[in-house]
């Protein structure tokens, strides 16, 4: 593996020191600048700190000690201080996991707050078939644990605009 180094031998907050004051670069040109050293061996980009926002949670990580694999966005229940895969008759849900979990590893759950309904994002839930999300409609759990449906009868999520639900609010 090559080692590359970079040096940032120019004063790029310039006349940028207060904070009403903008830097003389902008962070495009300082990436710019990064890429033009590395270029030969990797591509460096912006990154979304929001990407890492987790909207709410509290006891964020709990085990995982069911035989089964809980997927991220997954809507998961308590049982005897453990998470599982919530079922279609629980009456509430303790939140939604945010990274997949073996089996007997710990889980991130956020407890309460918003996730998208898209597939893909970072923040989402795990639709049982995925379907347009509206502002109104309310979801619950499927006949396949842990994934959300419109058609559930025991309703946990309320979506408050198009593609966005809370739970647990």
């Amino acid at each position: 593996m090559e080692q590359v180094s970079i040096l940032f031998l120019i004063n790029y907050v310039g006349s940028g020191t207060a904070n009403t004051v903008p830097s003389d670069y902008s962070n495009q040109q300082v990436l710019d600048e990064i890429n033009a050293v590395i270029s030969s061996v990797a591509t460096a980009d912006m990154y979304g700190v929001a990407n890492d926002y987790y909207p709410e949670f509290s006891d964020v990580l709990s085990r995982n000690r069911t035989s089964e694999v809980i997927l991220k966005g997954m809507a998961v229940a308590l049982d005897g201080g453990f998470v599982r895969k919530a079922l279609s008759t629980d009456n509430k849900i303790f939140g939604v996991a945010i990274d997949d979990a073996n089996v007997g590893s710990l889980v991130r759950v956020i407890v309460k707050g918003y996730l998208r309904t898209f597939e893909g994002n970072r923040f989402s839930t795990l639709q049982e078939t995925y379907s347009t999300i509206v502002k109104g409609d309310q979801l619950g759990i499927s006949a396949t644990p842990g994934k959300i449906s419109k058609t559930a009868s025991i309703k946990h999520f309320t979506c408050f605009q198009d593609g966005i639900v809370s739970f647990n609010i």
